[in-house]
């Protein structure tokens, strides 16, 4: 079997808290440990009769995806063990996998089916489901693009994990987007260029054009950076700054006692 879900059904299970709270969590745990322990293997185990019902609005939607999303990439982590970068372990992305409510999703399935809507993306170019796809009632109403500030695949330069939460969900991406593009943006107004995080390159067709690009980072900037990126960029040169893709491993597991 080419895939591998990371979860099971309990034989008795417990009262199970609401799938958000559930959600949040399991990436909590997942964030804290470096190994699978029972209390991170119950909370996965959890998501498989997980009640999706109260998703009814994308405020909890995205919240509960994104820290799905994390949760299963932390957890392929742990129980694979890849080595090497996210470009040599791509087959990861649709190897692991979580039962969330019924639905089998791998991690492309959650990031490219229910975040972005469906979108194609590389290498496979395919949309992840098809029009009788039962998972298509799971996606998001709006792809918004802060989800690429969400989103951690485990590589150096992602995005730190943090726990979404749907009733604050708006200001933590804005905070989450500007962070990161302000680390991650450099201008050169003599030259006339800016060096874009390279993550609106790759989901280019999340941001519009390249000039729309640009000014979504303007906005997301401050001062005098963000006024002279936003006067300018229709005409500014856009490059895509370098992004680390190797995998930030968990940490080794302490030698035994004697």
């Amino acid at each position: 079997m080419f895939w591998r879900v990371l979860n099971h059904s309990l034989a008795s299970p417990a009262p199970a808290p609401s799938a958000l709270a559930l959600a949040a969590s399991l990436s909590a745990a997942l964030k804290q440990t470096d190994a699978l322990t029972p209390e991170v293997q119950r909370l996965a185990d959890g998501l498989v009769t997980a009640d999706l019902s109260q998703l009814d609005a994308d405020g909890p939607r995205l919240a509960f995806w994104v820290n799905v999303y994390n949760a299963l990439m932390r957890h392929a982590l742990l129980a694979f063990a890849p080595t090497g970068s996210v470009v040599t372990n791509l087959l990861l992305f649709e190897r692991a996998c979580y039962l969330v409510g019924g639905h089998r999703l791998s991690l492309n399935d959650i990031e490219h089916g229910v975040l972005r809507r469906n979108a194609r993306a590389l290498p496979f170019f395919c949309r992840r489901f098809s029009r009788r796809d039962a998972r298509q009632a799971l996606m998001v109403g709006r792809l918004d693009p802060r989800i690429h500030f969400a989103l951690n695949c485990g590589a150096v330069s992602c995005p730190p994990v943090r726990r979404w939460d749907a009733g604050r969900l708006d200001a933590q991406l804005t905070q989450a987007t500007e962070g990161y593009l302000r680390a991650f943006t450099q201008l050169d107004r003599a030259r006339q260029t800016v060096t874009l995080s390279r993550l609106l390159f790759l989901y280019a067709a999340d941001f519009g054009t390249r000039a729309d690009a640009v000014r979504f980072t303007a906005r997301h900037l401050e001062g005098d950076d963000a006024a002279w990126l936003e006067a300018h960029a229709g005409d500014v040169t856009a490059r895509a700054g370098p992004y680390d893709w190797a995998f930030v491993t968990p940490a080794a597991p302490p030698p035994p006692t004697r």
